[in-house]
């Protein structure tokens, strides 16, 4: 029997938490794997966030535990919590090809398990768009008629929220944007510290609704923190939703916006390849632009690119094939 200790949280709720809970729920329904609540009785701690590791695994190693570590973002930038970590972790985990690529190069042990996302949480609502704003409340008016493009991840830096994250390269996203304001768009923005995104918006003239708690200039990380079933909701809601990013192990956004059959368009980064179809990415701002415009033009396609994203996407995104990965990692 494995005795199992898994670790990791954020302490707000976000994307940390959702691992852990994922992680100890699949790794519950293991039967050779034993779940503990500490570590002392484990002989495997895994955790969800590799950083979090690294004040423990010297103790770890001494108490003979074998340690487990999830990669939550592009370990290439994190040089010097790598370096700490590599001759101490038993087993790595990681959501691309990128990161697995990296990690095997250096001789170490590594799976590819990308982030589950519960895909009853998230998934495709027989409500129309007029009930679903009346459980958001969004006036029906505001929207009638316009292109819905949607984005919901925090893109604000938390220590100062009057700038970009550059990691999620809000800057390529407005500058989208800004190209196809002539196509009756409709920016759909939601979520904490979206502060940054929304001034430009304001300054270029970008139509844009903020659901939730309208920001200050102070941080919101709590009172815009969205539940599941809301941002479900918003999925739902919108006709496009775009990935802008550089830098990610996911993201999220990807599985979640293709679980919900919402059409969806990315830059090239983190585990988009293995969810999305070609005709769903793009490279620079004028190609986004483009692509945006031929979809609206083209609803037809724009669906067909939807479906298609769910269908690679719930492949390798349903509980049982997590439930199996995770078997193969530990047992």
């Amino acid at each position: 029997m494995h005795k199992v200790y898994v670790y990791g949280s954020d302490g707000v709720g976000w994307s940390i938490d959702s691992d852990y809970y994922n992680t100890y729920s699949l790794l519950n329904e293991i039967p050779s794997i034993k779940l503990v609540n500490k570590f002392l009785f484990a002989n495997t701690v895994y955790f969800v966030w590799y950083q979090q590791a690294i004040k423990y695994f010297r103790l770890l190693k001494f108490l003979r535990k074998r340690i487990i570590v999830a990669v939550t973002n592009d370990i290439r930038e994190h040089q010097v919590d790598f370096e700490q970590l590599r001759d101490w972790v038993d087993v790595w985990v990681c959501a691309n090809d990128v990161q697995l690529s990296y990690i095997k190069d250096k001789g170490l042990t590594v799976y590819k398990h990308p982030y589950y996302v519960d895909e009853t949480s998230f998934c495709p609502l027989t409500l129309d768009k007029e009930q679903i704003c009346n459980q958001l409340n969004i006036n029906i008016e505001n929207i009638r008629g316009k292109f819905l493009i949607g984005s919901f991840q925090r893109d604000s830096l938390g220590n100062d929220l009057s700038k970009p994250k550059w990691q999620k390269n809000p800057n390529l996203l407005i500058d989208i944007l800004s190209k196809v304001t002539s196509q009756n768009i409709l920016f759909v923005v939601a979520g904490p510290r979206r502060h940054w995104i929304i001034n430009e918006a304001k300054k270029l003239s970008i139509p844009y609704i903020f659901v939730g708690e309208s920001p200050n200039d102070k941080d919101d990380i709590y009172q815009n923190n969205l539940n599941k079933t809301t941002i479900n909701l918003l999925y739902n809601l919108c006709d496009l939703y775009i990935v802008s990013s550089m830098s990610e192990g996911g993201p999220k956004a990807i599985i979640e916006a293709s679980l919900c059959q919402l059409p969806l368009i990315s830059t090239d980064v983190g585990f988009t390849k293995d969810f999305l179809v070609e005709e769903a990415m793009y490279n620079n701002a004028d190609d986004g632009a483009k692509l945006v415009k031929y979809y609206i033009n083209n609803k037809d396609k724009l669906s067909q690119m939807g479906i298609s994203n769910y269908n690679n996407t719930i492949i390798i995104n349903n509980r049982a094939a997590a439930i199996k990965r995770l078997e193969n990692i530990l047992i």
